[in-house]
C-alpha cells in the first residue's frame, strides 16, 4: 500500500522535469543550460529563429513542395508560453527562416505568401496585411515605420496601417535591414551584366534617400550594428565601417584553417563587452576585439553552420549546427563547453538560438522548439498537464479511500477481541 502511494507521488515530478526525454551526446553538468526544460512539437521544421517578448516566444515553421514543376509552401506561425510552452495563438501561414520583430505589443513578420503582417501579439488578432511579394526577412520597426527586405530593394510601411510610405530601389536581392539613430542599413546584391556586385546601404529612415554605399568586390553578409559601427562579414573578412560616413575602420583577414586556399564566407553576429562574434559556413566560430578587429580566439565545431547565429551571454556563446546539434562555448576562450544532439544529421539545427533569463530557445527541422536552462520547470507539449491533473486526482482519491478503509477495520477488530473474552 505504502509502496504504491510512493509511487504515484513521484510520477508527477518525473513528468515535470523533462529530464526523461532530454538526448545529450555530452553530459557536461557545468555547462550552462544543459537540462531539457520543455519542448513542443510543431506542424513542421523550425528554421526561423525565436523572439521573444513579455513572456510569450513566437516561431514559424514551414514546409515547402512540388506539384511538378509548381512550388508551394505551408506552415505555421505559433505563440508559446515561455515557462512552459503551451500555445497560446497560431496562424497557418508558411514562415521560413524569418524572425519576427515585437514593438509596442504588435508582431510583426514576413511570410512565404508574399504578405508582411502585423498581429496583436497578445490574442494573435490580425491588424493589417500588405502583400508587397519578395521573400522573407525579419522586419525591423522604428519610429512608426516598418522597414521590410524585397527582392528589388527596401519597403518602409506605416507600423499602425501597413500602407507603403516610401521604397528604395536596387538591382538585386537585399538583405533584412537594420535601423539605429535615424538610418536604414542593409547589403544587396546588384547585378551588373557581368557579375553580382555586393554593397552595403545607408539610407534616411523617413524618406528611404541613400546617404552613403560601401562597394566591396565580394560577397557581403547581413550587417549588425553596435554604437556607431557597422561590422559586416566581406568574403572572408570581418569588417567594420563608420555608419555615419560607411568608411573602412578595420578589416580582418580570417582564413579557412583547415584549407587555407578555400574563400571563407563570414557572417558577424552579435557584439558584448567590446567583443565581435562571427561564423563562417566551414563550421568556425571567432571572437574578435570590437575596437581594432584582432583577434581573440576561433573554434572550430566540425560541423557545417548554415543559416543559425551564435546567441551570446556574459559567459557563453551558443550556436546550433546542420547535424543538429546545440553548442554552448566559454565566451571567452572559445572553449567547447557542451554538445548538445538535439536531433540527427536529417534534421539540422537552422533556427539561431536566443537566450532569455538564463534559458536557452531553439527550433529544429525535427518540427521541435526545445528550451534549455538550469531550473526545471513544468514540460510542456503542455499535453502532460490535463495527465498530471488526472494522475493527482487519482491520488487524492485512492489516500482517501485507504484511510476510510482503514477506519472501518478498527472497530471490527476491538469487537472480536471483546467476543473472545
Amino acid at each position: 500500500m505504502l509502496s504504491l502511494i510512493v509511487i504515484f507521488l513521484t510520477l508527477p515530478s518525473l513528468i515535470i522535469s523533462g529530464q526523461v526525454t532530454a538526448t545529450f551526446a555530452e553530459n557536461n553538468s557545468s555547462a550552462p543550460n544543459s537540462t531539457l526544460l520543455w519542448k513542443y512539437s510543431t506542424s513542421y521544421g523550425v528554421c526561423s529563429s525565436p523572439t521573444i517578448d513579455n513572456g510569450v516566444l513566437f516561431v514559424g515553421v514551414l514546409n515547402t513542395f512540388f506539384i511538378g514543376t509548381q512550388e508551394y509552401h505551408v506552415g505555421n506561425f505559433y505563440a508559446l508560453n515561455v515557462e512552459n510552452g503551451e500555445k497560446l495563438w497560431n496562424h497557418s501561414i508558411p514562415v521560413g527562416d524569418s524572425s519576427t520583430t515585437v514593438a509596442d505589443g504588435v508582431v510583426y513578420l514576413r511570410s512565404f505568401d508574399g504578405n508582411v503582417y502585423a498581429f496583436n501579439a497578445k490574442n494573435g488578432v490580425k491588424i493589417w496585411s500588405n502583400g508587397v511579394g519578395g521573400f522573407t526577412g525579419a522586419p525591423a520597426v522604428a519610429d512608426g515605420m516598418v522597414y521590410v527586405c524585397l527582392h528589388n530593394g527596401i519597403l518602409a510601411l506605416n507600423s499602425t496601417t501597413g500602407r507603403e510610405v516610401w521604397k528604395y530601389y536596387n538591382i538585386g536581392g537585399s538583405s533584412p535591414p537594420v535601423v539605429k539613430d535615424g538610418r536604414v542599413f542593409f547589403t544587396s546584391a546588384v547585378y551588373n551584366s557581368i557579375k553580382y556586385v555586393n554593397e552595403v546601404h545607408a539610407l534616411n529612415a523617413s524618406s528611404g534617400e541613400l546617404i552613403w554605399d560601401y562597394t566591396p568586390n565580394t560577397y557581403v553578409s547581413f550587417p549588425i550594428i553596435e554604437d556607431q559601427t557597422l561590422y559586416v562579414g566581406i568574403g572572408s573578412n570581418v569588417s567594420a565601417l563608420s555608419s555615419i560616413d560607411g568608411s573602412l575602420i578595420w578589416t580582418t583577414i580570417m582564413k579557412n584553417e583547415q584549407f587555407p586556399t578555400t574563400q571563407n564566407s563570414l557572417r558577424t553576429t552579435a557584439v558584448l563587452d567590446n567583443v565581435l562574434y562571427a561564423y563562417s559556413k566551414d563550421g568556425f566560430v571567432y571572437a574578435l576585439n570590437a575596437t581594432s578587429g584582432e583577434k581573440i580566439w576561433s573554434q572550430s565545431l566540425g560541423n557545417k553552420i548554415e543559416t543559425s547565429s551564435s546567441s551570446v551571454t556574459s559567459g557563453a556563446v551558443y550556436v546550433g549546427s546542420n547535424t543538429g546539434n546545440l553548442f554552448t562555448l566559454n565566451a571567452t576562450n572559445g572553449e567547447i563547453l557542451g554538445n548538445y544532439t538535439i536531433s540527427d544529421i536529417s534534421h539540422a539545427a537552422l533556427s539561431s538560438p536566443v537566450v532569455a533569463n538564463g534559458i536557452v530557445y531553439i527550433g529544429s527541422e525535427d518540427h521541435t522548439v526545445y528550451a534549455f536552462g538550469n531550473q526545471a520547470v513544468p514540460n510542456a507539449s503542455s499535453n502532460a498537464l490535463p495527465f498530471i491533473i488526472l494522475v493527482t486526482v487519482i491520488i487524492i482519491i485512492f489516500i482517501i479511500t485507504g484511510i476510510i478503509f482503514f477506519k472501518r477495520l478498527k472497530p471490527k477488530a476491538s469487537n472480536r477481541n471483546t467476543e473472545k473474552q
